[in-house]
């Protein structure tokens, strides 16, 4: 699926998505950033399904890793979610109330989206390539 390109990144801004789709994240750090965003009370939605136990027992190995794959993007991508929605609450009190607005919580939830979507699209490419 050829889209085209669009207009480039600045140069000192490229180096950021591409080392993140390409290295992961450190599995200690990945943990302590999806720990960082819970699932909020009111967003039943975003937490990812379940297999029923007894469709999970019949399934082949190889189904199961790759439905554990997709959990976990599942999972990141839940997380990458509810950084984005703090961002986009945050921004919109910044509206109303611009001295509330803080550049540094902004750029942190930013780059946590931001690593958090990175890190599912190297799973879904390693899934992809499998």
């Amino acid at each position: 699926m050829e889209e085209g390109a669009g207009d480039p990144l600045p140069e000192n801004v490229v180096p950021i998505p591409a080392g993140a789709t390409q290295k992961p994240l450190q599995a200690d750090k990945l943990k302590d950033k999806l720990a960082q965003y819970k699932t909020p009370a009111n967003c039943e939605f975003l937490v990812p399904s379940r297999v029923n136990p007894e469709v999970w027992r019949n399934l082949q190995h190889t189904t199961k890793a790759r439905d554990v794959t997709l959990q976990h993007v599942q999972t990141r991508m839940a997380k990458l979610l509810t950084a984005i929605g703090r961002l986009i609450d945050m921004v919109l009190a910044g509206k109303k109330k611009p001295a509330s607005l803080k550049l540094e919580d902004i750029l942190t939830l930013a780059f946590d989206a931001f690593l958090l979507e990175a890190g599912a699209f190297q799973k879904l490419n390693t899934c992809h390539k499998e």
